[in-house]
């Protein structure tokens, strides 16, 4: 915008510096997934994501670039009132100004209007998929707690890649698979202790990764109509 030759020293070592914090990956997709929003190509969209990772903090990361983006913002008009900008670039017009000022809030509607979407109840759901394990049951514990200091309230909970129960009766499952399915139970208890209505569908264990529509459509009949209910699990 400035039209300059170089950036300054100084600029360049910030930038670089900015670009190794762990937070600018998680606003990179957060502007990705912006993008894809504004489009509008779609009915639906559907983030895949862990929830300690960008699952938690894309919630919050809206309110921090909307706040950061309004200092910034702030402090360009102050520097547009008082001439600094026009004084320190002698060939910049001020008129740049106008187009910075215009484009950071550009940046700041759109990161309003994705949470406005993201955190309304009508047009959006969080939902939470976890593995009847001791570790998946405590990490959901503080997710619901994570989305719960956000003022989110988690939609709902699928238990996935759970044995069929059918299994450990049957004479020609190894012992292996009979151990497993065992230790789950215990955690599928601890799942409806703790979880209790949350939990919407139960996913069995394939027999392989779900690739391509015929074993999609498996999963996608699995949450519409669940085939067992979590009691039978037990």
């Amino acid at each position: 915008m400035y039209k300059i030759d170089k950036l300054p020293p100084d600029i360049e070592e910030y930038i670089d510096s900015a670009a190794a914090e762990p937070a600018m990956y998680e606003s990179a997709v957060y502007d990705a997934m912006v993008d894809v929003v504004a489009r509008g190509e779609y009915d639906y969209y559907i983030f895949d994501m862990p929830p300690f990772g960008h699952g938690i903090r894309m919630v919050a990361m809206a309110d921090i670039l909307s706040k950061w983006i309004e200092k910034i913002t702030e402090l360009r008009r102050q520097a547009y009132d008082y001439g600094r900008v026009a004084s320190s670039l002698k060939r910049a017009k001020l008129t740049y100004e106008d187009e910075i000022l215009n484009e950071l809030q550009y940046v700041r509607n759109r990161i309003v209007a994705f949470r406005d979407i993201i955190t309304n109840r009508d047009t959006a759901a969080f939902m939470i998929v976890l593995t009847p394990e001791r570790m998946s049951i405590i990490d959901t514990e503080k997710a619901i707690e994570m989305f719960s200091s956000l003022g989110l309230e988690v939609s709902g909970i699928v238990v996935n890649q759970v044995y069929p129960p059918e299994l450990a009766k049957d004479p020609r499952t190894p012992e292996y698979i009979k151990n497993k399915i065992e230790e789950q139970r215990k955690h599928m208890a601890e799942i409806r202790r703790k979880f209790g209505d949350m939990v919407i569908a139960v996913v069995p264990m394939l027999n392989r990764e779900p690739k391509g529509f015929e074993a999609l459509s498996q999963i996608a009949k699995e949450l519409w109509q669940p085939s067992r209910s979590l009691e039978e699990y037990l």
